[in-house]
């Protein structure tokens, strides 16, 4: 502890729901005494040698303040205790009350770029192939069935409320300028969901409907449902650095070159799901007087990767 102070933390970018620093230990480490008894009985120090390999960096993760209505912690910790038996994902090294140690990688995170590489988006499937594959659900989470209508359940009351405000207030606005303009082409502010919620919700109601009603029932749908990672978001996606002559630089391993972090959201849902989310959520968020960026490109090699196991899946049960 002598030398704490030369222990460096520093602040990484990118957490929403909590803050991630990386833990150096300090430069430069002298040789450690150790203790050994002589024949005579007395105590000698003795400096053992100096570590060959300095100690590894750490992932220092602190839990954000009042998300817990968002993120069930526990269970998240349980999730990454699963992975780590499946050597998925960072190895989670200690925890206490508002955070956790994890594995420190010496990678980069993807970008948006990366992700309009038809290669990287192959090998992404991938991984997320062996994800699904690789982790089995418990009973508990098959029973409970798609994680999105768990979330939906919860909150649907909750939106239902702060929408419908919002939303009439969007109205009483757009009355506002509309009167304002006096004939002339205004801006009109849009609705939350895009149109009324009364008409997305009822959107949502029947989709659901027609979705049971397509896999035979709730239960044959349950049927289909793997591990998924619900966040496939570039900043959640990294590619490892390898040191060396590595066997991640072989062409056949590039993509176990890239690790998914960040398993908070981690649970129950259809393999097509985490196909959209992913490039949903690769549409990075611009202030409107900049261009939108598109989503990246996809082809049917792609789209395969990510849901051909499904089906597999569903004709084995």
């Amino acid at each position: 502890m002598e030398r704490a102070a030369e222990i460096s933390v520093e602040r990484l970018s990118g957490a929403l729901t909590n803050a991630v620093y990386v833990v150096s230990p300090p430069k430069n480490l002298p040789p450690r005494t150790e203790s050994a008894n002589s024949a005579s009985g007395e105590t000698n120090q003795t400096p053992a040698p100096a570590p060959v390999k300095p100690p590894n960096k750490l992932l220092l993760r602190i839990y954000g303040p009042q998300v817990e209505h968002l993120i069930d912690r526990d269970a998240e910790l349980q999730i990454l205790q699963r992975l780590a038996r499946k050597n998925i994902g960072p190895r989670l090294l200690g925890t206490f009350k508002n955070g956790r140690f994890e594995e420190f990688f010496h990678a980069r995170a993807l970008n948006p770029a990366d992700l309009r590489n038809p290669d990287i988006s192959r090998q992404i499937a991938k991984r997320m192939r062996e994800l699904h594959e690789g982790i089995e659900l418990l009973p508990e989470e098959r029973e409970r069935g798609p994680y999105v209508w768990q979330n939906w359940d919860k909150w649907v009351e909750r939106c239902e409320k702060v929408i419908t405000y919002v939303d009439r207030k969007t109205r009483e606005e757009n009355r506002r300028r509309a009167e304002q303009a006096n004939g002339v082409p205004y801006r009109k502010r849009e609705f939350v969901c895009g149109v009324e919620w009364t008409f997305f919700k009822e959107t949502v109601d029947k989709y659901r409907a027609w979705l049971d009603e397509k896999y035979g029932g709730p239960d044959r749908l349950r049927d289909r449902l793997v591990f998924a990672h619900n966040d496939t978001q570039y900043g959640n996606i990294l590619r490892l650095v390898p040191a060396g002559e590595s066997p991640l630089l072989l062409p056949a391993n590039q993509h176990k070159r890239l690790i998914v972090i960040d398993f908070e959201y981690a649970n129950a849902n259809m393999p097509g799901l985490e196909f959209a989310n992913h490039f949903v959520s690769c549409v990075p968020f611009k202030p409107p007087s900049l261009p939108p960026s598109l989503p990246p490109t996809h082809s049917p090699r792609i789209s395969h990767a990510f849901l051909l196991h499904g089906e597999r899946r569903g004709r084995a049960r």
